[in-house]
């Protein structure tokens, strides 16, 4: 099977864009290994392609994978785009459909309001179904790529935000299950995270979101060890599971990072 991996946020980085997508592929491909998964995996303009038999609903929880597309490649020809996209709709219960082209190869003939105009115009004929510009039942994605084209109907939701490691690293006090939420905020944001508490607390919740990472929890028996801690690794921020109503300052010199407040 292949598989488009999407992201969104790292195309907005401009000139840092390539080394957040360097850092996202890296991880990908961190956790694909540490689930003993035989692939193929590759960089395209703006998506990673994926191709493997095996389950891969762990790349869900991989901070930076917007969506994960199951796709059916085919050659650069309107007809063969045609017939792969009806393929890939026919077996699927619906009433309402949209097509959503993108050229990123321009040296295709067709614009992407052309492709979508006339595979649209197509699945109609095919089906007697309607298109349905917001909120259609199903959306069928065709992107134009160098020498391909992949057709995809399917969108697996993915986690969103910056790869993990890009933004440094944080300490995370560990105290209770909204402490492991926070945990998982920062890690979505790009933060790397070193766990620290007071006592043994089950961090296997952290996992499936470390990208691969083995993550150890550190005990310490007071502020000014984890602050020794801290310093020992170069870290200058700590993490708390700190809503509004719970605000309060600690007794340490690390800048305090409240991922919860806005939530």
């Amino acid at each position: 099977m292949l598989y488009v991996l999407k992201y969104w946020e790292i195309s907005l980085k401009g000139a840092n864009r390539r080394e957040f997508e360097r850092r996202l592929y890296n991880n990908i491909k961190e956790a694909l290994k540490k689930n003993k998964v035989e692939h193929t995996l590759r960089q395209t303009r703006g998506r990673i392609l994926l191709e493997t038999t095996s389950d891969i609903g762990f790349l869900t929880k991989i901070a930076g994978v917007t969506s994960i597309e199951p796709t059916i490649k085919t050659i650069q020809d309107i007809e063969k785009i045609k017939s792969v996209a009806f393929e890939s709709i026919k077996n699927i219960n619906f009433e309402t459909f949209k097509i959503k082209a993108s050229r990123n190869d321009k040296t295709f003939s067709l614009t992407s309001p052309e492709i979508e105009k006339i595979v649209g115009a197509f699945i109609v004929e095919k089906t007697n179904k309607k298109v349905q510009i917001k909120k259609p039942d199903i959306e069928i994605n065709i992107e134009v790529l160098q020498g391909s084209v992949h057709v995809s109907s399917k969108k697996i939701p993915g986690l969103g935000g910056l790869p993990l490691g890009i933004e440094g690293k944080t300490i995370v006090l560990i105290e209770d299950e909204q402490s492991l939420e926070a945990a998982k905020q920062v890690m979505k944001r790009g933060c790397s995270i070193l766990p620290v508490a007071f006592k043994k607390i089950d961090i296997s919740a952290l996992e499936p979101f470390s990208a691969g990472q083995k993550l150890e929890l550190q005990i310490v028996k007071d502020y000014q060890e984890l602050e020794q801690l801290a310093k020992q690794k170069n870290i200058a921020t700590i993490t708390t599971n700190q809503k509004l109503e719970t605000l309060k300052k600690l007794p340490v010199e690390l800048s305090l990072l409240r991922p919860l407040v806005g939530l």
